[in-house]
């Protein structure tokens, strides 16, 4: 038996082989080309990572806290300002590291932090984002190139819990679950105010 007996069974087999094939590179190419809830990786120092300039605002976003969906929550002035203000304020930071072009830092931020970042003060959080390439300094000197570097972290998105004298949670590291990563926050601000409280 070949093709020429049955033609039209072997061309529906090819036809719905190519169908099949187009459908399931559209479900599994992610936005970024890295597999879903994947970190992305960078290498400090690349001198070709810079920040995107701000666009358009998002039509829901607050003033100020959600620029744009491609840029990062505000840049804080002074690092260690920040750090002073958990410290006076009891309130624990939550500090995602991203990189351009990240699309889980995108899912991240748009699903998670920007709510996080608008109601921080009545959640009892301090919000942050850093570029973990970033090399342009704060005000004290401070970079956040350095400050990843120092904290070990080398991939994007990772969310770390932090206090004046350092992370008080586990990191959350990519994004492995749209449906259990907000639970997955929760649980770390809760663990990491607590552990803030009991700080002198």
């Amino acid at each position: 038996m070949s093709h020429r007996d049955f033609p039209g069974l072997f061309s529906l087999s090819a036809s719905s082989f190519s169908f099949a094939a187009a459908l399931a590179i559209a479900l599994l190419a992610p936005a970024a080309g890295a597999a879903p809830g994947a970190a992305s990786g960078a290498t400090p120092g690349d001198p070709d990572a810079t920040r995107p300039a701000a666009g358009a605002p998002a039509a829901s976003a607050p003033a100020g806290v959600w620029k744009n969906t491609k840029l990062a929550l505000p840049r804080p002035e002074s690092w260690k300002a920040v750090l002073a203000e958990s410290r006076a304020t009891g309130r624990p930071i939550v500090l995602m590291f991203s990189s351009v072009g990240c699309a889980w830092c995108e899912l991240v931020r748009r699903d998670h932090l920007r709510y996080l970042a608008r109601d921080q003060q009545k959640l009892g959080v301090i919000v942050v984002e850093l570029d973990l390439l970033d090399r342009k300094p704060f005000a004290d000197g401070e970079t956040p190139a350095g400050i990843a570097k120092a904290m070990g972290v080398r991939f994007a998105p990772t969310v770390a819990f932090l206090g004046p004298e350092g992370e008080l949670a586990e990191r959350l590291l990519g994004y492995p679950s749209a449906d259990f990563y907000g639970a997955y926050l929760d649980d770390r601000i809760a663990e990491a105010a607590a552990k803030l409280k009991k700080q002198p």
